[in-house]
């Protein structure tokens, strides 16, 4: 179909607009169609059959909101997606117009889908974006994983991306050690990335990647920073043990950056910590680029 080319719709059919989101917009969201219906005294009505959306759900759930449809033997004339509102980024929020035939919803038809943002508010009637990297740029993400807190001796962070497509690029780990006497160790590993384990494997031994190890002792402060972003040489792996910086050969010591993951994806990341102090400080930070997916 292109643009609205014999789209009919009935009264028993039902509009319906879905939508997820990692943000919401300072506005409202709406999709509608206008219809065309053909008088006894042949003359042409024209309405317009829309769902307006103001209230979001912000964590990727897939929300589905429907209307009523028009009058019998109407023919769709225009219609789409339509962002009134701003506070979006390419790939916070992916929204479906559907033609749900005669309140079936095993029969629907999707007459328009994409991302709406600020930069591109609108989505046209019969213009179909499939959500995901192929539809374009993502949402570039820094997430705070850990902040100012007591570190743990394993620090997991699960690769799993409900309802979205992530791609990693890396990580920054700045740490404090507090004035207590003890050697601390800091390492990052990725883990099982793909698959499952048979039974009875070991967690540990699922590792397969690991970056160097940051030595800290008594009051001392170090960084860890880890980056890819893909398509520009081979990334870069950084260690500053306070003050004292060392760059790993990306040879000998390649990273796994730019790391696609999605709801399927089963491994962790692990940010492990030996002879940890209950007053040591940490922070680590997560980069990726997200694009929601329903």
């Amino acid at each position: 179909m292109t643009g609205a080319d014999m789209l009919s719709f009935y009264s028993d059919d039902s509009l319906v607009l879905a939508y997820a989101a990692s943000a919401a917009p300072t506005g409202a969201i709406s999709g509608y169609v206008l219809v065309e219906h053909t008088l006894p005294d042949g003359e042409h009505d024209v309405k317009t059959v829309e769902i307006v959306v103001s209230t979001f759900t912000t964590d990727r759930t897939r929300v589905v909101t429907t209307v009523a449809g028009g009058p019998t033997g109407c023919i769709v004339t225009g219609g789409g997606l339509f962002l009134n509102g701003t506070g979006l980024k390419r790939g916070q929020l992916y929204a479906q117009l559907i033609v749900r035939r005669g309140g079936n919803a095993a029969r629907e038809e999707c007459v328009a889908s994409g991302y709406l943002s600020d930069a591109r508010p609108y989505v046209a009637l019969g213009e179909n974006v499939e959500p995901g990297p192929g539809g374009g740029e993502g949402v570039l993400t820094e997430e705070t994983l850990i902040n100012d807190s007591a570190p743990a001796a394993s620090n997991s962070y699960t690769l799993a991306a409900t309802n979205a497509r992530h791609r990693i690029y890396g990580f920054s780990w700045y740490y404090n050690c507090a004035a207590v006497v003890a050697t601390r160790t800091l390492d990052a590993r990725l883990r099982k990335p793909d698959g499952a384990t048979p039974s009875g494997f070991t967690a540990a031994n699922a590792n397969v990647w690991a970056s160097p190890t940051l030595t800290l002792t008594t009051g001392e402060e170090g960084a860890m920073f880890v980056r890819n972003p893909g398509g520009r040489g081979d990334g870069y792996v950084a260690t500053n043990d306070n003050g004292t910086l060392a760059v790993a050969s990306t040879a000998t010591a390649p990273n796994p950056f730019p790391l696609e993951t999605d709801d399927n994806t089963a491994g962790t990341l692990e940010f492990d910590v030996g002879a940890a102090d209950a007053g040591d400080r940490h922070t680590l930070t997560l980069f990726y680029e997200e694009w929601l997916v329903i």
